[in-house]
């Protein structure tokens, strides 16, 4: 059950300084990173504060209540005296003081150079909380385990246990609904059955599914009634990948929409949307916190540790049958292939997902 408001004083953690929360990870990690700020927030009766080395952050996490300042490091792997942002990360950590310190970082090579800095920032290790030492299960979501750090965090400095969100969330505000209530009059698809699709990543390891295979989807997606819109969101760079597979469709209820939906506007959209259906990629975990109902396409990543949670149904759809699926997330990654995701696996699960209605008209 999700939590809200300031605590009592008597279960604030005795630090004095805001929660500090570092976490190095993709756009889809500061989303579900939102269970662990909420809860430290909480317990602490303040917002946290972030170091991340995702430049969107800030974006993505603007309004939430339970994030404070958040500063970027862009070159955590620099050499500290050629990284003018290491500099100034230490210069800033001296200055904010003593407070619950937690450190999310699940690739072990970079712990020790995110020590260091925390230490010379005046954090040493015997007051930061690892999430990584606390041991996670090999097919523990990350979700859960964030909120068994905040549990642990909860013990470590002597609070009790704050209540953790179920589910991780992000804030948009009324404008922002507006806008995008607006792109969508200005495209035509207001009062339409709209669907997200989002069939790339810039990760470019994540592999592709085949373009054949996104036109068999769509043309399902359109298939079932004539009011049915597809919006294809990405980024600019990413436009003439995206007009490519709009363009085999063949069917003018499909717009590529690369680079017109900046992080703010495709979240407004995501909470107006019918649908969404994409890889696993950062969108897909911004669409289950906007409540969006959607089909995520799995490769090598294990959905069991990393599929997007929010209100709405997610439907993973993945190479291996759930019959085959291995007991462990490393073979997993072997075995597992986006590319080799059957066409009819995809279209089920669409077929399964609830979904919710037309948009709203402007």
């Amino acid at each position: 059950m999700e939590a809200r408001g300031p605590v009592p004083a008597e279960s604030r953690a005795p630090q004095s300084g805001p929660p500090l929360v570092v976490r190095f990870g993709s756009l889809g990690d500061l989303v579900q990173l939102t269970v662990l700020l909420d809860a430290l927030a909480r317990l602490a009766g303040r917002p946290c504060d972030l170091v991340t080395g995702q430049a969107q952050a800030a974006t993505l996490l603007s309004g939430l209540d339970s994030v404070g300042e958040i500063r970027v490091v862009a070159g955590r792997r620099r050499p500290y005296l050629l990284a003018p942002d290491q500099r100034r990360l230490v210069a800033w950590l001296r200055a904010r003081g003593r407070s619950l310190a937690a450190l999310v970082e699940p690739v072990a090579e970079a712990r020790p150079k995110l020590r260091w800095l925390l230490a010379r920032g005046g954090v040493p290790p015997s007051e930061l909380l690892e999430a990584e030492a606390l041991g996670r299960g090999e097919l523990e979501h990350t979700v859960d385990f964030l909120a068994r750090t905040a549990a642990a965090a909860a013990v470590r400095f002597g609070a009790p246990a704050p209540p953790v969100a179920a589910l991780p969330r992000l804030a948009l505000g009324e404008a922002e609904r507006r806008d995008g209530l607006a792109w969508l009059a200005e495209r035509g698809l207001g009062g339409t059955a709209v669907t997200l699709a989002h069939p790339l990543s810039r990760r470019v390891n994540r592999g592709r599914w085949p373009v054949e295979r996104w036109v068999g989807l769509l043309r399902e997606v359109l298939g079932e009634r004539p009011e049915a819109r597809v919006v294809h969101s990405g980024v600019a760079a990413e436009r003439e990948e995206i007009a490519a597979i709009a363009a085999a469709v063949a069917d003018r209820r499909v717009l590529p929409a690369a680079g017109e939906l900046p992080l703010r506007r495709l979240a407004a959209v995501l909470s107006l949307a019918d649908a969404a259906v994409g890889i696993d990629s950062g969108p897909t975990h911004v669409a289950a916190a906007m409540g969006c109902p959607q089909v995520v396409l799995f490769g090598r990543a294990d959905p069991r540790r990393v599929a997007p949670r929010g209100a709405a149904p997610v439907e993973v759809v993945a190479a291996l049958p759930p019959a085959r699926w291995p007991g462990d997330p490393v073979t997993w990654h072997r075995v597992n292939r986006l590319e080799e995701i059957p066409l009819a696996g995809a279209v089920e699960a669409w077929r399964r997902l609830p979904r919710r209605g037309a948009t709203p008209d402007l």
